[in-house]
């Protein structure tokens, strides 16, 4: 047999062992993954209203600014984390509804990116792409949460 053929059947055969893998972990883990992940974002979202309630937007994200730092630099489950609890816990800010009318509205992209420049600024993070991650979402959850709501037509 040729060295080009037993490369290409060791790659077969490594193929086949990552497939099977894959496909056991899916079977017997995958569930028990998306249930604890669901568990841990009721959690924080819980963690986050409860400590909304006790200060105002801008301590949501100061406290969430500060604990994004032990994210790490690849930490995109961590971020979500803190983005969940960013939003549950400006949302029950007692100062939420006023802040939102200083945030930006529409798809003015400009806009938007000078406020969060401007925010991530007052918090001293300047150009710091994990703070701008976290404050993306406010200016679109404001929209939704000063929406009106749709009456149904009788």
């Amino acid at each position: 047999m040729s060295a080009a053929k037993l490369i290409l059947l060791g790659l077969a055969v490594i193929s086949l062992l990552v497939v099977a893998a894959v496909v056991f972990w899916v079977k017997y883990y995958a569930k028990d993954f998306g249930e604890e992940a669901a568990k841990s974002a009721q959690i924080t979202r819980a963690d986050g209203a409860r400590f909304g309630k006790t200060t105002n937007v801008d301590g949501c994200l100061k406290k969430t600014i500060d604990d994004s730092a032990n994210c790490g630099t690849v930490g995109f489950i961590c971020l979500a984390d803190k983005q969940t609890f960013l939003q549950s816990c400006a949302a029950a800010a007692p100062d939420f509804q006023a802040r939102c009318r200083d945030m930006p509205k529409g798809d003015d992209v400009i806009a938007h990116i000078t406020w969060e420049v401007e925010t991530c600024e007052s918090f001293g993070q300047g150009m710091e792409e994990r703070c701008h991650q976290l404050v993306r979402r406010l200016p679109s959850q404001c929209a939704r949460a000063t929406r009106p709501v749709a009456q149904p037509v009788p």
